[in-house]
């Protein structure tokens, strides 16, 4: 090693690569934050439709009740204003957010037969694809498909790929070219409540014991 190699070497990053190693570690964390609460969003409308518990008791749980506990002792924090956002936002328009996405499903397949886990993430994602557009579409899709991945195993994550892109191509205009839908998933493959964990993406979801004391 010559000594220009090493004086090279010693030299602090220069101001621009500091920064951009700032933006990519502020990006990151807000993808994270993003993820958990999308995560704890899909377990909150789960809950609610399970329950009719108010949104603002559920809001509680998650950030201030034992489900907080749960995703902390994970390493993951949610993002509250986010997680409100959504949830306020989402529940006075379910009707008509649930009535775009039967309209992209199969003749004859009915949005009330999908698994009540599989109709929250529709909805979830839906409503961001059509209320929140700073969220680039590609990324959003790819966070929905992965967070079914997080609670099911079989053909549920290319069902939900399928359905967000035909709705992001009417509501943005700009197909994303993803691959073609498969098969409508049969009712028993969408029949499992058991959370599953897909290549450790996720942590497993908390148990839906802890959502609801009701089955």
């Amino acid at each position: 090693m010559t000594a220009g190699d090493s004086d090279a070497q010693d030299q602090p990053p220069s101001p621009q690569h500091t920064e951009k190693q700032v933006e990519r570690e502020d990006l990151r964390k807000k993808l994270q934050l993003r993820t958990a609460t999308r995560l704890m969003v899909v377990q909150a409308l789960y809950e609610i439709e399970q329950t009719g518990i108010d949104p603002q008791d559920v809001e509680k749980n998650f950030f201030e009740g034992p489900l907080n506990t749960y995703f902390v002792e994970r390493g993951l924090q949610g993002d509250r204003d986010y997680f409100r956002e959504i949830i306020s936002g989402l529940l006075p328009k379910q009707e008509d957010i649930d009535d775009r996405i039967r309209h992209f499903l199969a003749h004859g397949w009915r949005f009330e037969r999908l698994e009540s886990v599989v109709r929250a993430i529709l909805r979830a994602g839906t409503y961001e694809l059509w209320f929140m557009a700073d969220v680039p579409t590609p990324l959003l899709i790819n966070a929905y498909v992965s967070l079914t991945h997080s609670f099911f195993q079989g053909r549920e994550p290319q069902f939900v790929n399928a359905v967000l892109d035909k709705i992001s191509s009417q509501l943005r205009g700009t197909p994303t070219h993803r691959p073609s839908p498969p098969p409508e998933p049969h009712v028993s493959s969408l029949g499992t409540r058991e959370p599953l964990c897909d290549k450790g993406a996720l942590p497993p979801p908390p148990p839906f014991s802890l959502l609801s004391s009701e089955e």
